[in-house]
């Protein structure tokens, strides 16, 4: 920042020509995105204040405690009457008396008009999928790609430990060929095919300028854990902000990879960035988020989250990548399980994933 202001007292001491005022307005906006970073970063801080400092047998503790205790304690009460009261058996009863009454039957509901507003979460295709009769040949068939796949997954993950002596996680190696099942599955319904004009690519390209592209992923672990990792980068290929997190619970696959872009997503946002493209390796998660199309399962919820944060956007598109174009939000993701809380990092990174950001880099530059 101290630079930035240096050279803007520099350039207005020159002759302002069209030249030094483009220069003045680009210096101007790196200012305002520094100030920007500055405030996120005084805004962890704070948070790392409290870790340091809410546990100890302190004052702050003691307030802290004390803050809670009162917001927590109910004194007095005002039942449907309006008569207040303050004996703590009587609120009990006051409290017990209006949910018995909330949740009363008093007369009969006509449950045909409620059913008639609930959307409907299996559609007509699925239904007449579900409804056919049995076709032997196509059945077997989609039964032997999928055996075939997983097959080949399996050796993988035994050549990689007889010839380069290292052990794969088995929880990666499912993830991976769910992920293909899936690709399959949906490369053979041409309701979710995708047009010539939008190639599926192997590496990370650079986004134009102006644009931070957040690259997404998801890691499933063994031990009831789920991480998400994600990178920003800008269109040289520079690393403006990367995270990654681990939660408790189990998902299925589709479900953690919208979760991980949601949390990105939201990381880039909080940094300031508002001109966006949002990049996976789920084939799933991009054609509903292009089509802004989404249900009442957990998988629809998450996608109309990440829809509707990316409208607060000045501008959101959606991209493709296939895997190996997108290694370093997966590293991201598998690191999360060192870490006991959220991390984030602006304008760097964990150093292990330094030389899958530079292989994007030079390949992007390519």
């Amino acid at each position: 920042m101290k630079d930035c202001r240096a050279r803007m007292d520099s350039l207005m001491q020159e002759t302002q020509s069209d030249e030094v005022i483009a220069q003045m307005r680009a210096l101007d906006d790196r200012m305002d995105e520094l100030e920007r970073r500055e405030e996120m970063y005084w805004k962890q801080r704070s948070r790392q204040e409290w870790l340091k400092n809410g546990d100890k047998n302190s004052t702050f503790f003691h307030m802290k405690a004390k803050q809670r205790s009162e917001r927590n304690n109910i004194k007095k009460i005002k039942n449907a009457a309006g008569d207040i009261f303050e004996d703590e058996d009587q609120i009990s009863e006051i409290f017990v008396d209006y949910f018995d009454s909330l949740f009363a039957s008093n007369s009969q509901v006509e449950v045909e008009p409620v059913i008639d507003k609930v959307e409907e979460i299996v559609t007509d295709r699925q239904r007449s999928t579900i409804a056919s009769p049995f076709t032997a040949d196509k059945n077997v068939m989609d039964a032997k790609v999928v055996r075939d796949l997983w097959d080949g997954r399996s050796w993988d993950m035994s050549n990689c430990w007889i010839y380069d002596h290292k052990k794969k996680d088995v929880l990666d190696t499912i993830h991976k060929a769910v992920g293909i099942v899936g690709e399959y599955e949906q490369a053979c319904d041409p309701a979710h095919s995708i047009s010539a004009v939008e190639p599926l690519t192997n590496q990370w390209c650079a986004p134009p300028p102006a644009i931070i592209k957040v690259n997404s992923n998801a890691a499933l672990f063994n031990t009831n854990h789920v991480g998400f990792g994600g990178v920003m980068r800008d269109n040289v290929g520079d690393v403006v902000a990367a995270t990654c997190l681990q939660i408790v619970g189990r998902f299925d696959v589709d479900v953690v990879e919208a979760m991980a872009m949601r949390h990105a997503l939201k990381i880039a946002m909080e940094s300031g960035f508002v001109r966006l493209c949002l990049e996976t390796d789920n084939l799933k998660l991009h054609s509903h988020l292009k089509k802004s199309k989404y249900d009442q399962t957990t998988f629809g919820i998450v996608v109309k989250d990440i829809l509707t944060l990316a409208s607060s956007c000045h501008s959101c598109v959606f991209e493709f990548v296939k895997r190996e174009g997108n290694k370093v939000a997966h590293s991201l993701a598998k690191l999360s399980s060192t870490f006991d809380t959220l991390r984030v990092w602006l304008e760097e990174y964990p150093s292990g994933i330094h030389e899958l950001v530079m292989a994007d880099s030079s390949s992007s530059s390519t």
